[in-house]
């Protein structure tokens, strides 16, 4: 029993690895453009590169554009951050930076803040920037729709003296950043544990109803038990309970060497493999567990 489970769960973890193994692999991130747009298939024109240095040279604030086709099954708030943190946006004076992550065929995007521009372009606002754009989005008018974020988001420049007050849960953007980072991770571990468990209530399950309780067994296999259904070192079911001692197992298989099962050839490698072993008994007996 014990083998099915190892060949079982190794099966999974072999599988499990080959899924999630591309996943776990660094984003290959291109270099920042001169003009701070990542447009390889072209969906903005000159316009909007023109406005982007216009803003970017008068305001505190730097802001980077990435379009992407698909996300392909990256998440978009984990891939907007290493793209942030990669280009390093935000001018080092001032540290106020924003990423606009556009995906085409996912019809997402989002505005990317660095820790300074949060204090006045918080999550709210940035959200109703996005929303605003959402029509022109849908009508494919992305020179449209991304001029009026980047315009709204440098009008977020305040001085610190003019900017209103925003209590910033520090602690709710810490978890975040812990989620985004291990997220993938957790899930993981949650889902070989739940599997581990239900493998190994399956297995329990099945050896109640096909041997009884590991107490009963133990009690059917004492030495002195009288009863018809007694239970003897060549069952399967069989739990030496310790009224079996090792001289006495070994001369019941010496005198009923013909009941006991013929060793298939997958048990060539056992420890007990000759009538001379002197290890410990494994005639059956055994426990299973989960961590």
């Amino acid at each position: 029993m014990m083998k099915k489970i190892a060949l079982i769960l190794i099966s999974f973890f072999t599988i499990l690895l080959i899924f999630i193994g591309p996943a776990q692999a660094d984003l290959a991130i291109p270099d920042r453009p001169s003009n701070g747009i990542y447009d390889p298939n072209h969906y903005l024109s000159g316009v909007v590169s023109d406005k982007l240095q216009e803003l970017n040279s008068k305001s505190e604030i730097q802001i980077g554009i990435y379009i992407v086709e698909g996300l392909n099954g990256e998440s978009l708030e984990e891939l907007s951050n290493t793209i942030a943190r990669t280009w390093k946006i935000g001018y080092s004076d001032s540290d106020k930076g924003a990423l606009l992550l556009i995906a085409i065929k996912d019809r997402k995007f989002r505005i990317e803040t660095s820790n300074n521009l949060a204090i006045t372009l918080t999550d709210i606002k940035a959200k109703k920037i996005l929303d605003a754009s959402r029509d022109k989005m849908r009508a494919k008018d992305y020179d449209g729709a991304v001029l009026d974020i980047i315009q709204n988001i440098s009008n977020q420049e305040y001085k610190l003296a003019d900017a209103p007050v925003v209590e910033r849960n520090y602690l709710l953007a810490f978890f975040k950043k812990v989620w985004n980072i291990f997220g993938g991770v957790i899930i993981w571990v949650g889902i070989i544990s739940i599997v581990t468990f239900l493998i190994s209530a399956v297995c329990y399950i099945s050896d109640f109803f096909m041997y009884g309780s590991t107490s009963n067994r133990k009690r059917k296999s004492n030495k002195m038990y009288e009863g018809s259904d007694k239970l003897f070192p060549y069952d399967a079911a069989f739990i030496n309970d310790g009224s079996w001692s090792q001289k006495a197992l070994i001369d019941f298989r010496s005198q009923n060497r013909g009941k006991y099962p013929e060793k298939s050839s997958s048990d060539s490698s056992s420890s007990w493999s000759s009538d001379d072993w002197s290890g410990g008994g494994f005639d059956g007996g055994g426990s299973s567990s989960d961590w």
